[in-house]
């Protein structure tokens, strides 16, 4: 009766095109705000309590009724002037016609004119039509799907550019050693004693008749067949410069496809703004308690459907302002602070991201009922850092209410937001002020079907790292390196910051943290306000990748948020770096070789492989590479030995028949070279006699293969030598 009392007096107001002052507005948010609080307490099983909005109801039917008292004698005045307004001018209007009647009809006839052409000029009216959220996320999965095939093009493009800048070197050394063929098979044929015989017999004088035996005819013949390979070799590298323009020019019109497909489903963050306004009114009419909401940038846009799952996070998080933070109107008179509680939200957008910064003036967090708490329930000892102890607050079973009510106490609502976060691939920070209250500082990303992503190789797994949390990559060198390891707690420095280092294999749990000698690649990563370094054994590339949601079974690894095909069709991990800071603890400077659970993890090592042979070399490459070893190449002896001059090696695998310098040849040099004696070398010929496998070990090689190896067996040889090899067993 209530509800449609106010129903009846609001259309009554509309009916009579009047306007609601301030006061009523106001009291009519009252009375939602009381029949929530009723129909609430119904849900939960208790009396409801009408007293109140009965009040308010009244107060709003005397307000109404005063505003109608006030209009009439004006409404009259105004009224009697206009009728007397319209009459003296219609008769002077009529008097008017008489006289002037073509004028009217030439200023009619020029203001149609003025109407048309004006008319032009205006833009029609733009038409929308309605499209279902299924169909357009389709759509948009659609073209995600695009993405992962034009990645894995991309990819067999780059390889068929490789195999051609291959096939061009090739090609050059064929015309080198043709011209030197072609030259010694003239040299020959000119003094050959079989020519002689045939010149002394013949009808012609040499010099007046060009005689051609048969290998010169072949040497022309194959004259001929290089220089179609030339053009040929020309003709495929207009068409590379032709498919690289297509493929620029397609990234282009995907690239805008894509943006526009995506920014159908933004809405701005401000959609909220009535929702959560709405919700501090309630709390705080059941609280007791006095607050305000400001909220900035809500014209930030997020994804439709993240914007849905961070509702009941940011219900949450207010509630929790205003339960445990902001205090009541007395104390915060005692305390000198407004007796209004502001909270405010702030969203600003930061390249693909966007953050959220959470912020009350209340109370802030108790930190001693925090740690008392945290060490009762194990996690965390005595001596946890203040800001490391805030983040408990995210955990489940944590909790600084003395009670439990209906609004907290249970210590899993913030463990709830936490996770709904991580799930949405973005990371929350909290910050406490004694006093002061307590600011969660949110990360997320903009979309959650696709980001650009670092990728890397770690224990022989690709991992993918948000681009957003890169702030730099960098290869550290030996010396560099090894003055960081004899820290007690390593770190980098960077713009005047500290990026404490660890194994990015130690915190996924793949190894124990690993320093091993030699170059080590760090990526410097930023989450929230802290900053971390984490050592990987290869930097790959940085692609757009698709999201794809993980299985249940390990959706709740904390650290993952979620996985995407790369180009290869190989499946990687995407990492969420705010966990990865939260997991890392410093363990001093105990640092020892990892293992895998289960088995032994194999030796890292940089292996050189000297082949004449392109594919030879190709095949061992990959077969080396999936293994987890670093491998360079060389073509023959010479390119060895300047491969040595750059880098050593932990290995080498050394064909025997080369050109130039054969493998023998090669293993005699590499002794002969100050530091380079104590290389294990592994020769792999096609040669199987046992002559040539003496001679080898009487070289020092270490092990023997013949052609065709057994991949399993070379990579058993392999690890068993540089096991032995090294320092540390």
């Amino acid at each position: 009766d209530l509800s449609h009392g106010v129903e009846s007096m609001l259309q009554t107001n509309l009916d009579q095109g009047g306007s609601l002052d301030d006061r009523r507005l106001s009291l009519l948010r009252e009375i939602r705000t009381e029949m929530i609080i009723a129909m609430e307490s119904v849900r939960d099983g208790r009396a409801p309590s009408l007293q109140t909005v009965a009040l308010k109801v009244e107060q709003l039917t005397n307000a109404a009724r005063a505003g109608k008292t006030a209009v009439p004698a004006t409404a009259k005045a105004s009224a009697k002037a206009g009728k007397r307004k319209q009459k003296t001018a219609r008769s002077r209007a009529r008097k008017k016609s008489r006289s002037a009647l073509p004028a009217v009809k030439t200023e009619r006839a020029t203001e149609a004119r003025t109407l048309m052409e004006n008319h032009a000029d205006v833009p029609a009216r733009s038409s929308a039509i309605r499209v279902d959220i299924n169909t357009l996320d389709s759509l948009v999965n659609l073209t995600n799907e695009i993405g992962v095939s034009r990645s894995r093009l991309r990819l067999q493009y780059s390889g068929f550019v490789g195999m051609l800048e291959e096939m061009q070197s090739v090609a050059e050394r064929f015309q080198t050693y043709f011209r030197d063929f072609e030259i010694e098979a003239e040299t020959a044929m000119t003094s050959s004693p079989m020519l002689e015989a045939q010149a002394s017999s013949a009808e012609f004088d040499p010099l007046e008749l060009d005689r051609f035996s048969r290998l010169q005819q072949l040497t022309r013949s194959l004259s001929e067949c290089v220089d179609d390979l030339s053009n040929i070799e020309s003709g495929m590298e207009r068409l590379v410069w032709q498919s690289e323009t297509l493929f620029h020019h397609d990234a282009r019109i995907y690239g805008k496809l894509h943006e526009g497909l995506l920014k159908t489903r933004m809405q701005p963050v401000g959609v909220l703004a009535g929702r959560l306004q709405h919700l501090v009114r309630v709390i705080s009419k059941e609280t007791g308690k006095q607050a305000k909401l400001e909220i900035t940038g809500e014209d930030v846009e997020l994804d439709r459907n993240i914007l849905e799952r961070m509702v009941a996070p940011l219900e949450h998080m207010v509630r929790n302002a205003l339960v445990h933070g902001i205090e009541k109107p007395k104390k915060r008179r005692k305390l000198g602070k407004p007796e209004k509680g502001t909270i405010r939200i702030e969203f600003t957008q930061v390249y693909n991201e966007v953050i959220m910064q959470f912020s009350d003036d209340g109370a802030g967090i108790n930190m001693e009922k925090l740690r008392e708490r945290a060490v009762a329930t194990g996690l965390a000892n005595e001596s946890i850092e203040n800001h490391e102890l805030a983040q408990l607050v995210l955990e489940s079973g944590v909790s600084t209410s003395d009670q439990v009510t209906q609004l907290s106490g249970r210590g899993v609502g913030m463990e709830i937001v936490a996770s709904e976060i991580r799930y949405l691939g973005g990371h929350i920070d909290v910050e406490t002020r004694a006093g002061k209250g307590v600011t969660y500082i949110i990360n997320i990303p903009l979309s959650l079907s696709i980001t650009r992503a670092n990728l890397v190789r770690v224990a022989g797994q690709v991992l993918a790292i948000p681009l957003s949390s890169v702030v730099q990559v960098q290869t550290l060198s030996e010396n560099e390196f090894s003055r960081i390891k004899a820290t007690k707690k390593p770190s980098i420095s960077y713009r005047n910051k500290e990026y404490h280092y660890s194994s990015l294999a130690a915190r996924l749990g793949l190894a124990i943290p690993e320093f091993v000698d030699g170059e080590q690649h760090v990526l410097l990563i930023r989450s929230g306000r802290r900053c971390i370094a984490l050592g990987v054994d290869e930097v790959l590339d940085v692609e757009e990748c698709v999201i794809k949601p993980l299985n249940p079974q390990i959706s709740g690894v904390r650290s993952i948020t979620g996985a995407t095909v790369l180009g290869s069709g190989e499946v990687a991990l995407l990492l969420d770096p705010g966990n990865l800071r939260r997991e890392y603890k410093v363990e001093g400077a105990s640092w020892k070789p990892g293992r895998r659970a289960g088995e032994s993890a194999p030796p890292k090592g940089r292996l050189l492989v000297v082949d004449d042979s392109v594919t030879v070399r190709k095949v061992t490459e990959r077969l080396l590479k999936r293994h987890g070893f670093q491998v360079d190449l060389a073509r023959d002896g010479n390119d060895a030995l300047r491969a040595l001059d750059e880098r050593k090696p932990d290995l080498i695998l050394i064909d025997i028949e080369m050109p130039k310098m054969d493998g023998y040849e090669l293993m005699e040099k590499i002794r002969e070279k100050p530091g380079m004696a104590d290389i294990p070398t592994i020769v792999v010929t096609s040669r199987s006699g046992g002559k040539h496998r003496k001679k080898a070990l009487e070289l020092g090689a270490a092990d023997y293969f013949s052609k065709p190896y057994d991949d399993a067996a070379l990579i058993e040889s392999i690890q068993s030598i540089l096991k032995k090899e090294s320092p540390d067993d």
